[in-house]
């Protein structure tokens, strides 16, 4: 056997040798190369298609996210959540609101990464939460839709790349239906942020989505002022700054161009969706949550909201001065507050802050009734409770006007400011999940009033526009208003101790004390003014120390109290 390594070369392939090859062989092998190279063409043409195609219309791959392992406490604690529903007394939908969905967190607070948002679906599917498509939420405000037992509206701002790449396939993976509220002058620019419109008709068409109005071109905030206060274009007048010669105008924006200039933004956003084959949107989002009360001037954020009322049934808010779930008074009041999502939430702090939400049926509840889910109230720990129900000595309940945690310490014996607290003090009782209440009665029993300036006050219908308070004292009480304004006064025999009883129906607050009627006060015509009860304290210096609510019951109409 030869070992040369030319021989062996052209051994294997004769078409290497000089020698040539007939005639007929060299024609053969032309046409055998030609048919090679038209099948690889044709092969790589195949593979070709599908990727350019997908380039050209816009579309961009989607990203699948495993499914996340959850702590088994945690899981525990949402299942029995859910076999804890009554479907037959539904809850008002909890609308969550979040921004972008993306594996690239930043420096910020409104992108949660797919890992999180995985396990907080998944958390809401095990926890018994079914989703809401906009039809049904409307049609629940409507009151012609009774919803799951537990239910919700999911909602995005701005319409970022997210969503589709991201979050849509765990949507899918759960069943559920989300809103995305687009701002609709940004849609296909700064890619790859903000969705092209062909990944919005594509989500579109899934089913799954549907869109809202977040304005055509206001998501921004500019000087408003000569101080150059920043606020948002859409519920502020803008400042027009420097003449031409340099020279301060010292004027803003005229009321007729700032409606102009919001009316036809908002036209623009609608015709943008519908131009794009989708229906034109019944639901708004203010940017940057820019409710009407927080804009500078009381006329403008009128002319916006009037605005944005004439064209959309819903416009949703993260922050409200008054708590505004899902409820008769933010029916009435066209503007629906959401239950925010930030980086870093887990799906047990989203799952608690969903439960402090769910609102809760008028029901007998009283100091010594305990709680109903054993081991967590009374604390700020989490243990196995799930807040399905609620308890007066629960001190996750009771928060402070400003919604932070109320410096009080209920107990089965009172309710009382707690230690080293002083000056005035003021607790609501779960003011997010009574804002529906109505025909109800609250007795209270104020005691260690003395002579020294205490007082204890109990307020009925909070968060609506008529709430009333009662304020006893050693010796006297009063029946105010929403104001402030004396409705009524009368003077007790004095005692360290009185009897509070206040009864409040869908036309009148009747306000008792020590079994006496102080006033019965009517609700307006035409108004919602239901809501929740409250609690406060005052003294007449920092060393007075405060009274004690020692008996505190809530009942439905309709069944006899006693303090």
């Amino acid at each position: 056997m030869s070992t040369d390594p030319k021989a062996a070369a052209l051994a294997l392939l004769p078409e290497l040798t000089s020698r040539p090859l007939p005639p007929r062989l060299r024609r053969h092998r032309v046409v055998q190369q030609a048919l090679a190279l038209v099948a690889t063409v044709v092969l790589l043409s195949t593979l070709a298609i599908p990727l350019a195609l997908a380039r050209d219309s816009g579309i961009s791959e989607q990203i699948a996210t495993p499914v996340t392992v959850l702590e088994t406490a945690d899981r525990s604690a949402y299942e029995t959540h859910a076999t804890g529903a009554d479907p037959d007394v539904p809850t008002a939908p909890v609308v969550l609101s979040y921004h972008d969905i993306g594996p690239e967190t930043g420096d910020g607070d409104y992108v949660v990464t797919p890992t999180d948002f995985e396990s907080q679906m998944q958390m809401l599917d095990l926890a018994g939460y079914r989703s809401l498509t906009l039809e049904e939420f409307l049609a629940y405000r409507d009151g012609t839709f009774t919803p799951p037992a537990r239910s919700f509206l999911l909602t995005f701002d701005d319409g970022t790349s997210g969503l589709w790449r991201y979050a849509d396939p765990i949507l899918e993976r759960y069943d559920i239906t989300a809103v995305s509220f687009l701002i609709t002058g940004s849609v296909g620019t700064h890619q790859p942020y903000y969705l092209p419109w062909p990944e919005v008709e594509e989500m579109a068409r899934s089913g799954r989505w549907q869109f809202g109005s977040h304005t055509d071109a206001l998501h921004y905030r500019t000087p408003v002022d000569a101080d150059g206060t920043l606020g948002g274009a859409l519920t502020h007048r803008l400042w027009d700054g420097d003449d031409e010669t340099g020279h301060e105008a010292s004027r803003r924006e005229t009321e007729q161009a700032f409606a102009e200039r919001v009316a036809s933004d908002l036209d623009r956003s609608i015709a943008a969706m519908t131009e794009h084959g989708l229906p034109a949107p019944t639901v708004f989002a203010y940017p940057f949550s820019e409710l009407n009360d927080r804009a500078t001037d009381r006329e403008d954020q009128q002319v916006a909201t009037s605005l944005i009322g004439e064209r959309f049934e819903v416009a949703f808010v993260n922050a409200a001065r008054q708590p505004a779930p899902v409820s008769r008074r933010a029916a009435a009041a066209r503007t629906v507050e959401r239950l925010e999502v930030f980086t870093g939430d887990t799906d047990r702090a989203l799952f608690d802050e969903v439960a402090a939400m769910t609102t809760l049926p008028v029901t007998a509840l009283s100091l010594d009734s305990g709680s109903n889910d054993a081991g967590t109230h009374g604390s700020n720990t989490h243990g196995s409770g799930t807040r399905a129900t609620a308890s007066l000595v629960d001190r996750r309940e009771w928060s402070t006007p400003a919604r932070d945690e109320a410096p009080v310490r209920a107990t089965s014996n009172g309710i009382t400011p707690a230690p080293g607290t002083v000056g005035y003090v003021a607790a609501e009782w779960a003011p997010a999940r009574t804002a529906d209440w109505t025909e109800y009665t609250i007795a209270a029993r104020a005691a260690s009033l003395r002579g020294d300036g205490r007082t204890v006050g109990l307020s009925v219908r909070v968060g609506s526009a008529q709430p009333v308070r009662v304020r006893v004292s050693d010796r006297q009480a009063q029946v105010l208003d929403s104001a402030g304004d004396v409705l009524s006064v009368a003077d007790l025999d004095p005692g360290d101790q009185h009897d509070i009883r206040v009864r409040v129906s869908g036309t009148t607050t009747t306000v008792e004390v020590d079994g006496a009627t102080l006033a019965e006060v009517p609700v307006q015509r035409g108004s919602i003014a239901t809501g929740g009860f409250a609690l406060d304290w005052g003294a007449a210096s920092p060393s007075a120390g405060h009274a004690v609510v020692t008996s505190l019951s809530v009942t439905p109409s309709g069944v006899a109290t006693t303090p």
